[in-house]
């Protein structure tokens, strides 16, 4: 299920005042499985060579493509594919 999030303003740390429009955000991480099955649909991209042999630039572990991950959270993503 998703959550929506309502727009306003708000005063930002540098006393700025700052708006956002409201969006929808999941109430739960997407799981591996979950992306697999939106990439078998052809709406999302498959991992590819963006994040090197199973790892972001950070040296951290991307749970995509690997053996008893699939209830895990999706990790090592773009932007665009979140």
């Amino acid at each position: 299920g998703m959550v929506l999030i309502e727009g306003g303003s708000f005063t930002s740390a540098d006393g700025q005042t700052r708006s956002i429009v409201a969006y929808w955000l999941g109430k739960t991480e997407v799981t591996v499985e979950e992306y697999q099955a939106c990439v078998k649909a052809g709406n999302c991209a498959a991992r590819t060579s963006e994040f090197k042999n199973g790892a972001d630039a950070h040296g951290t572990n991307c749970n995509y493509g690997k053996s008893g991950k699939g209830k895990h959270p999706m990790n090592c993503v773009s932007w665009q594919d979140a």
